[in-house]
């Protein structure tokens, strides 16, 4: 099966979960990624809904942009730390994998070196031909949402795995297709009600694509599309209810938070949806994967007791902390350095090279996480549900 953009964790993450490794007999695996308040607060996105609970006490829907206004600039400078801790972090801990062991160095050949080329090619391409940059700009946007919705489904299957919540494969088909119809349905509203389209990414302007908004078309595909989301939340209910009341069984509690995170991004309406989508990027996607490529990088290299049920001692540790701070650091030279050298040329503006590095960094990983996470190997079970 041909990864899709964003299938991260899970072109098939079936085989994550049932890889033939098993843990060593009498070891439990940990419940938790990390530990359950880090998990629930950056893994299943707490962090974004405090954060957006904040934002509706000091100012109700204002944006906290305006550095004139003393409420508004703790909330900014929430915004922008979390940006540079995770969101352009997260990038980063891609990469540690790719250039990583010696066996994710043979196995990943393709794509640090031929995919990161054309990736590299695209970013001069669209440098010297900046009518792509809005073209791009809107792909990114657009197929974000995917991206984040199946690394939702692939961390809840870990969680299931960890948690000994075995999975049938209608079970498994029904979160998909939740998340698929999930992701369609986000799509179509971009480009079927105007209101939603993005239309801009720091600056750079995308170019809105589809039917005015309330033409009776448009109003006919989301119509469409509405309905294909509600038959399968109504599926995936039936299956884990059945679960609950034949094998009771209820999914993990962080699972519940997730998809209430990520529903709720692709179905409110504005203004609560302008919120998420400024504090989501970071603080439920960026962070979720950060924990999960700092907690498989630890146990890849035996720093994690086996027995133990959380890493929280680790997290303190000069290994975890070089790791987060490389991958800090090397954000801030792609997303900071890169952008100011290329308008300080003058190829292009700030916020245009700003919004065409996102879009490519970002594409390249797509690719890359669909095939990372994709190896149903022991070794990748071992450290990722250990």
């Amino acid at each position: 099966m041909n990864p899709l953009p964003g299938d991260i964790l899970t072109n098939d993450p079936v085989t994550i979960a049932q890889s033939t490794e098993a843990p060593p007999e009498g070891v439990k695996p940990s419940p938790w990624i990390l530990n359950p308040v880090l998990d629930y607060l950056f893994v299943a996105g707490g962090a974004a809904w405090l954060a957006v609970l904040a934002n509706q006490l000091l100012l109700g829907n204002d944006l906290p942009f305006d550095k004139s206004d003393p409420r508004k600039i703790g909330l900014l400078t929430v915004i922008i730390v979390s940006q540079h801790l995770f969101f352009n972090a997260h990038n980063v801990a891609t990469y540690f994998r790719l250039w990583g062991s010696e066996p994710d160095q043979q196995a990943f050949k393709f794509y640090r070196t031929k995919l990161l080329y054309a990736a590299v090619a695209l970013y001069v391409l669209a440098i010297f031909m900046q009518q792509l940059i809005g073209v791009l700009v809107t792909v990114y946007l657009v197929t974000t949402f995917w991206h984040w919705a199946m690394q939702t489904f692939g961390i809840a299957l870990i969680y299931c795995e960890k948690r000994g919540y075995t999975v049938s494969k209608f079970e498994k088909a029904s979160f998909r297709a939740l998340m698929t119809m999930l992701s369609l349905h986000a799509g179509v509203r971009f480009f079927t009600d105007e209101t939603f389209s993005p239309y801009t990414l720091y600056g750079a302007a995308a170019p809105f694509w589809m039917a005015p908004s309330g033409s009776m078309a448009a109003q006919a595909v989301l119509q469409v599309s509405m309905v294909l989301l509600c038959i399968s939340a109504f599926v995936f209910f039936i299956a884990i209810a059945r679960k609950l009341f034949v094998d009771k069984r209820l999914l993990p509690a962080p699972i519940f938070v997730m998809l209430a995170t990520i529903a709720a991004l692709g179905l409110t309406k504005k203004p609560m949806n302008v919120l998420l989508w400024i504090y989501i990027p970071a603080l439920y996607h960026g962070s979720q994967y950060m924990a999960l490529n700092l907690s498989y990088s630890l146990r890849e290299r035996g720093l994690v007791d086996p027995n133990s049920r959380t890493i929280t001692k680790q997290l303190r540790d000069w290994p975890a902390i070089n790791w987060f701070g490389k991958a800090v650091l090397v954000g801030c030279a792609i997303y900071v350095i890169l952008p100011h050298v290329v308008s300080l040329v003058n190829l292009t503006g700030y916020d245009e090279a700003l919004g065409l590095t996102l879009a490519v960094v970002n594409f390249h990983q797509f690719a890359t996480d669909a095939a990372i996470w994709h190896l149903g190997n022991g070794r990748m079970r071992k450290n990722l549900v250990a």
